[in-house]
Parts: C-alpha cells; sequence; structure tokens
C-alpha cells in the first residue's frame, strides 16, 4: 500500500471518528430549554369611587432595587425567604416596576378615581402624584411542599410637590393553587387585587377630606 493511500484512508477514518463524535455528543445533551413569558393577570373588578378628584393623577413607574428591578421572576430558597434565586427561563415581559405602573393605572381608571389618570404631569402641576416601591415579590416554598407569593409594596400619595399625605406599606400573602409557575403568576394577581383594594380604599380617605372646605 502506498503511502498516499495510507494517508488519505486515515484521514477519512479521523474524519469519519470526528462525525461521530459530533453526533454523540449532539444527542447527550441536554436541550435548553425556552423562555416563557409572564403577563401580570388584568386587575379584577373595581367599583367606581364614590368621591373622585377632579384633579389629574399620575401614575409613577414602581420603584425597585437589586433583584426587584429584573424581569426574572424571583423564587425564595426557603420559607423565611432569606436566600433569593431568579429564575433563567421564567420572565416577566416587562420590567416589574413597569408591570405595576400600567395596572395601577388600570385598576384607577376602573375606579374613576380622577378626572385623568396619566403617567406624567407637567413640572410645577398641582395633580395627585402615585408613587411605589417594591418591597418583596416572589414565590416562597411551604413546609408542606406547597408554594405561596409574597407581595410588599410601599405606596405614596401627593398632591403637587407637597408632602405624601398618604404614605404606607401593603402586604400581601396568596397561597399558590399548585406548584406550578403560572399558578404563582395567578396568585400575584391575586394579592396584587387585595392591596389595590386596600390602597383605593386609604386613597378615597384622602380625597374626601382634601375635599372638604
Amino acid at each position: 500500500m502506498s503511502i498516499d493511500l495510507w494517508q488519505s484512508l486515515r484521514s477519512v477514518h479521523y474524519l469519519s471518528l470526528g462525525v461521530c463524535l459530533l453526533l454523540v455528543a449532539c444527542v447527550s445533551a441536554p436541550s435548553i430549554p425556552e423562555t416563557t413569558w409572564h403577563r401580570l393577570p388584568a386587575p379584577g373588578k373595581v367599583a367606581p369611587m364614590t368621591h373622585p378628584t377632579a384633579l389629574p393623577l399620575a401614575v409613577h413607574r414602581f420603584e425597585a432595587d437589586g433583584l426587584y428591578a429584573d424581569q426574572a421572576l424571583l423564587y425564595a430558597l426557603d420559607a423565611d425567604a432569606q436566600q433569593l434565586r431568579a429564575y433563567h427561563y421564567h420572565q416577566w415581559i416587562d420590567p416589574p416596576g413597569t408591570l405595576l405602573q400600567r395596572r395601577w393605572m388600570q385598576a384607577l381608571q376602573q375606579a374613576q378615581a380622577a378626572a385623568q389618570v396619566v403617567e406624567r404631569t407637567q413640572a410645577g402641576s398641582d395633580a395627585w402624584q402615585l408613587r411605589g416601591r417594591i418591597v418583596r415579590w416572589e414565590r416562597v416554598p411551604m413546609a408542606s411542599g406547597a408554594w405561596q407569593v409574597q407581595i410588599d409594596l410601599e405606596l405614596s400619595l401627593q398632591r403637587g410637590r407637597a408632602l405624601p399625605l398618604l404614605r404606607q406599606q401593603y402586604s400581601q400573602q396568596v397561597l399558590a393553587a399548585d406548584a406550578s409557575i403560572e399558578a404563582s403568576v395567578q396568585a400575584v394577581g391575586a394579592a396584587l387585587d387585595t392591596i389595590q383594594g386596600a390602597f383605593l380604599t386609604d386613597m378615597a380617605r384622602v380625597f374626601v377630606t382634601e375635599s372638604q372646605p
């Protein structure tokens, strides 16, 4: 056998071996999960406010620090939520601060809380300003194996540049229907509905007080 033929056969052998190894790697390598993007559930029905304000109401984008500003869904490693992790393949469709701003605007529009519900007002405006900050925003494992969501929001309401007439932290825990991510997303919606209801009640009291001569 000539040297050239031997070298050709050896090259073909190595090439075949390389192709086989590549095919084995492709078959054995785990597939990368597809990313799932989650929407916040729409707010539940809100009754019209008895004493709405005649002024515009601006709902600012909610503030969030650290992990809470990311789009990834968060989960705790323990029931006390001392350690948190982010899901790599489960994301909100927008940052939580934007999602909450839009959801609050929807709820306030349903409640007919103001003559106008807007994202921002002109500088120096006497309009009402609603601001929020995310304190807790995660799903938490229970000792029973179930999951619950923990939502804590700090909300403030002020008129123009005056000091806030309402500033309070609202907290809500809701047990998810099952261990799925989607069940926790629905539980987030239920928690937000409860918080929004409590805040609208407090807001209505402020509007009544401010409307009195």
